[in-house]
């Protein structure tokens, strides 16, 4: 690799040079986006959220702060923790974002923070969150 030059190390330190970097990362895993302006307003959510979309804690180390994206599509969904992005705080993971299993209440559980605003809802038949789930956010996430 060859070296880089000291206005290379600047630009990679300035501030447009850590958003571009974000910005190639998140579209290496897969975000895909119409646009410069929306993954710049994408960035911004990111830069600006403090606490987890789905949980609502704050973030920490050892629990950062994440772009989630629907793998299938590349369409950017919300900005969660790394414990709910990878629904690590669940032991029953239906493989599913934002479905996860309830132990207290033995069923399944859909979360959604949108605008500020939690939206949930159980059941103990997964198929039938799977279709709540898909209805719900092509009504109130996917509109064009």
């Amino acid at each position: 690799m060859p070296k880089q030059t000291q206005s290379q190390i600047n630009y990679r330190n300035s501030e447009r040079g850590k958003i571009i970097n974000k910005i190639s990362n998140w579209k290496s895993i897969g975000l895909k986006c119409e646009s410069r302006e929306d993954y710049d307003l994408i960035y911004d959510k990111w830069l600006n959220s403090s606490r987890c979309e789905n949980c609502n804690c704050e973030y920490s180390k050892g629990n950062h702060k994440c772009m989630d994206h629907d793998h299938d599509t590349g369409l950017f969904r919300n900005i969660l923790c790394f414990n709910c992005n990878k629904n690590l705080n669940c032991s029953n993971k239906s493989g599913i974002p934002n479905i996860l299993w309830d132990k207290r209440r033995n069923s399944w559980k859909y979360s959604r923070t949108i605008n500020g605003k939690n939206y949930r809802k159980s059941c103990k038949d997964l198929e039938w969150l799977k279709n709540y789930k898909k209805e719900f956010e092509l009504k109130h996430i996917y509109i064009h």
